[in-house]
């Protein structure tokens, strides 16, 4: 029996479901009419039941939905990792680290080689050792949904739960900034990375940067921002604009200008986002990571079998790239559907041939 990953499922108007993945291999399940009462949810709930596998994990036995109907199998695109010089080699694989039902977003490497991960629906901050042990690192976090670290080991967090604002959340607890100039909010607020000088930019309604005063300015409006990040020599600030990266010149002051589209993805949902110590950016989209050079030229996208949210380096020497992406697993390693867990992601990591950036913890 063949193995096949989850993705999603899609009803066409004539009551066919397309199990299917990102990529080019899908197979069809057409369903018959007297399924239709079957609401999406609950089709892919018994899908669940028997037949979703994840990253090559040994397949589960089938299920048939209806008397004597085929089974409907939800497949997913391989993840087979072809060769980047200088970045990953041929044939690595990604390895799942920990799973869970809540949401999970925003992870950063620790200096010791650690993850740490916002998990926003249960107001904690979670660690994941370089051992792999997890522990609750930090709780009543307040919805803290994205984290950053400065070089003084501060440890900070855009706060989805209202009021959303800007905080830090170690070693002491502190609210940045949560209204804008003229008193509004500072909205849901997406990603953060702190500078070497004490500034912050993030990203929500375009983005804002936030300078050592506390000064809040809003930039970009137009931009559909999500993962922010910022080259090594802290000159250029790289954000995800939905199909492409723009890119900006930082002044001085921090301020930027000279915006432009850095690369266009040719690719969806574009999120987090990682650098590594020759300046090269790392995007988490639908199909895969894209590998951008420092001067604008894609590299390579390193396949992923679900979609990327999150991206940061950390492990022994940083040679270690981690990944939250869409999907919580059970024990098992097979998904759980979408009725099961809505909201769940998976951390995963692939061993690198580059390492990530050592300047900055992001």
């Amino acid at each position: 029996m063949k193995k096949y990953n989850v993705v999603t499922l899609v009803k066409t108007p004539n009551a066919e479901w397309k199990a299917r993945g990102v990529g080019d291999r899908f197979m069809r399940c057409t369903l018959q009419r007297k399924l239709t009462r079957f609401s999406r949810s609950r089709v892919i709930a018994l899908l669940a039941a028997g037949m979703l596998t994840a990253f090559g994990s040994a397949p589960m036995a089938q299920t048939t939905i209806g008397g004597g109907q085929a089974p409907y199998v939800a497949v997913d695109r391989p993840a087979n990792v072809a060769a980047i010089p200088g970045v990953v080699a041929a044939g690595a694989k990604w390895q799942p680290v920990f799973s869970s039902v809540e949401l999970q977003d925003g992870i950063v490497g620790t200096p010791d080689g650690g993850i740490l991960i916002a998990m926003q629906e249960n107001d904690v901050v979670r660690k994941i050792e370089p051992d792999g042990v997890t522990t609750i690192y930090l709780g009543g976090t307040q919805g803290a949904g994205a984290l950053a670290l400065d070089n003084d080991g501060r440890l900070f967090a855009v706060h989805r739960k209202e009021p959303t604002k800007l905080g830090q959340l170690a070693p002491q607890r502190r609210v940045i900034a949560e209204t804008l100039p003229d008193g509004k909010s500072v909205g849901r607020l997406s990603d953060l990375v702190v500078d070497l000088k004490g500034g912050f930019y993030m990203t929500g309604a375009g983005f804002h940067y936030i300078n050592p005063q506390g000064v809040v300015s809003v930039l970009a409006p137009e931009v559909q921002t999500n993962g922010i990040a910022l080259s090594p020599d802290g000159k250029t600030l790289y954000v995800t604009n939905s199909t492409e990266l723009v890119a900006f010149d930082l002044q001085p002051d921090g301020m930027p200008g000279n915006q432009r589209v850095f690369v266009k993805l040719n690719d969806t949902n574009a999120d987090g986002m990682a650098v590594d110590t020759a300046g090269r950016v790392y995007v988490a989209c639908a199909i895969g990571v894209h590998v951008i050079s420092p001067q604008g030229r894609e590299l390579g996208i390193i396949p992923t079998a679900r979609r990327g949210t999150s991206l940061a380096f950390s492990g022994p020497g940083k040679k270690t790239l981690y990944m939250l992406a869409v999907g919580a697993n059970r024990t098992d390693g097979t998904m759980l559907s979408m009725a099961e867990g809505p909201n769940g992601r998976t951390l995963f990591k692939l061993p690198m041939l580059t390492e990530g950036f050592k300047g900055r913890p992001k």
